[in-house]
């Protein structure tokens, strides 16, 4: 199975759903399956009540802070987190 790809999300966070911020077509996600939210300690995922759930790192999650390379199961769709950090300022940019 290929994983899903999903590149710029929003600085704040996204939802995971048939319909929304990323949209995953598949009958076993629901309307509003899924949040992920940026905090200050990291980016954190959240099922919500989803009627068939959310599997991380092969086990069912209702929430978890993810980590780099984290697997996803939403429905059918497999998803590795990943993100960059921002890129630092050039010293160039630091002494203009």
């Amino acid at each position: 199975m290929t994983p899903t790809r999903a590149n710029g999300l929003p600085s704040l966070g996204a939802m995971l759903a048939r319909s929304s911020d990323i949209v995953l077509a598949d009958s076993q996600v629901s309307r509003q399956h899924a949040q992920l939210t940026r905090t200050a300690t990291g980016w954190h995922f959240a099922d919500l009540d989803s009627r068939n759930g959310s599997v991380v790192n092969g086990r069912p999650c209702t929430g978890a802070f993810l980590n780099e390379g984290d697997e996803l199961y939403i429905g059918n769709a497999r998803l590795i987190f990943a993100h960059s950090a921002p890129a630092a300022p050039s010293r160039e940019m630091e002494n203009a």
